[in-house]
């Protein structure tokens, strides 16, 4: 059977795993995760405000990372911002919950990238004396230090018994890293990988968002419908009548009755305020007779006053 990921290649015997890519895909994420790791450990002591940021940034190379260890590239978890909403972008990010997983992979990643570096590190040194100690016992006599007291002594004779070592270590250290890749595989897919209860709560929360906005808009169309019923119409239509049966007077030589003073200024004010188009411009038709009638009265010079 053909490993295809990660997982099948830890299943692999080691004469199997040597052949394959394997071993060399498992040591460059490693190396990888560890560069990052070097990277943004000092990104985030300088800008430990900017958390969730350097976290959604961390997740779009994981996510491309996991396609190395033969896994599918995790959609994202975050809702689309519309263009008109750009402006209000981090509010909307910082509320959901995948961008506090991305932290949480980033720090988690952070964790697994010290661990790689710890064990690329031992691996380097046993591999150095591995082939370095052969070389100098060939040359003369080397005391090696085993574990404790326990000492080897190796010659000229016996020079080559270390590279015995040398195919179990690398089997050992293909497998560790393999382990660790695919540990880490398995967290950061785990965060990464969208919720169907999130998206469906988000969804949710769209509908309600917009039968609230339905909602309000209907109700403010009916009141502005009320208002204009009960008030502006009245108002109007008392004023026209006004204005009718006074231009009437004075075509008949009539003179009205003359309003108080507070109140010809207070209809005054009121029929410009009105006639304005301020409040209901979208409601009060330009060419409406009413609103052509209270113009020709206001705008009527005065008569003259009887003595």
């Amino acid at each position: 059977m053909r490993a295809t990921t990660v997982w099948q290649a830890l299943m692999l015997p080691p004469w199997r795993l040597f052949v394959t890519r394997w071993p060399w895909v498992a040591l460059l994420y490693a190396i990888s995760g560890v560069l990052m790791t070097v990277v943004l450990v000092p990104a985030l002591i300088l800008t430990l405000v900017a958390l969730p940021l350097w976290g959604m940034l961390a997740a779009v190379f994981e996510r491309k990372r996991l396609r190395l260890l033969g896994a599918e590239r995790p959609a994202s978890a975050h809702v689309s911002v519309p263009p008109g909403e750009r402006h209000h972008w981090l509010t909307i990010r910082l509320t959901e919950p995948a961008t506090w997983r991305e932290t949480l992979a980033m720090l988690g990643g952070i964790v697994f990238g010290a661990v790689n570096l710890c064990s690329l590190f031992a691996q380097a040194v046993i591999l150095i004396v591995l082939v370095v100690l052969p070389l100098q016992a060939r040359v003369a006599p080397v005391d090696v230090l085993v574990f404790a007291d326990l000492r080897m002594r190796l010659g000229p004779g016996d020079w080559w018994m270390p590279l015995l070592l040398l195919p179990v270590f690398l089997a050992v250290a293909a497998y560790m890293n393999l382990a660790l890749a695919a540990a880490q595989g398995v967290y950061v897919r785990w965060l990464l990988d969208p919720r169907a209860d999130e998206i469906d709560a988000r969804v949710a929360q769209l509908t309600r968002s917009r039968a609230a906005i339905v909602t309000a808009h209907e109700s403010e169309r009916r009141r502005i419908e009320r208002d204009l019923h009960d008030g502006v119409q009245q108002e109007l239509v008392g004023i026209a009548g006004v204005s009718g049966s006074s231009t009437s007077s004075w075509q008949r030589g009539i003179r009205p009755p003359r309003a108080p003073r507070c109140s010809r200024r207070r209809i005054r004010r009121s029929v410009r305020w009105r006639c304005s188009g301020r409040p209901y411009a979208a409601s009060i038709p330009p060419c409406s007779p009413i609103t052509a009638s209270v113009r020709r009265s206001t705008n009527s010079p005065a008569a003259p006053r009887s003595r």
